[in-house]
């Protein structure tokens, strides 16, 4: 099995027209450490990171302001982190926050609130945000692991 392993990284700016303009894992074990994912595009699913069939970690990283389904004609979900079916994603002493995916609104699609897709497994000291008061949330992720809301976002 490949494995891919990235430390004291800034990956930031990058669009792509599917899935994750960034990290996109499906078959080799990709572990992120020290790094931030910022400011990143895809067409459909995943921001930030697209996890496959495979196991990803994070560790004191951090994953904000990217933009799943930027060609707003939704397709996609999971802005910070979209974990496909058979997909692991930990993460310990790291921020997946104010990432964006769409919600349709009448008839047109907007940029919302939208951190991850999928199962993510918290391993502890993490900040998973979800801005308050904003009533137009999208976080369609289950998180596994220790959780404690505060006026700031879901810490876990």
């Amino acid at each position: 099995m490949a494995f891919a392993h990235q430390v004291y990284t800034e990956i930031a700016f990058c669009l792509a027209n599917a899935f994750a303009s960034t990290i996109s894992a499906g078959g080799a074990k990709v572990t992120v450490t020290n790094s931030t994912v910022s400011g990143n595009t895809a067409g459909q699913d995943g921001g930030g990171i697209y996890i496959g069939p495979t196991t990803a970690s994070l560790f004191n990283a951090t994953i904000t302001d990217n933009q799943a389904d930027a060609d707003f004609n939704g397709t996609g979900t999971g802005g910070g982190v979209y974990v496909d079916n058979g997909g692991t994603f930990n993460f310990r002493n790291s921020i997946v926050a104010l990432n964006y995916e769409t919600l349709k609104l009448s008839s047109f699609w907007i940029s919302t609130y939208g951190d991850c897709t999928g199962t993510i497994t918290s391993n502890g000291n993490n900040i998973l945000n979800k801005p308050a008061p904003v009533s137009i949330y999208s976080c369609s992720c289950v998180v596994r692991g220790h959780l404690r809301q505060d006026r700031r976002g879901i810490k876990a």
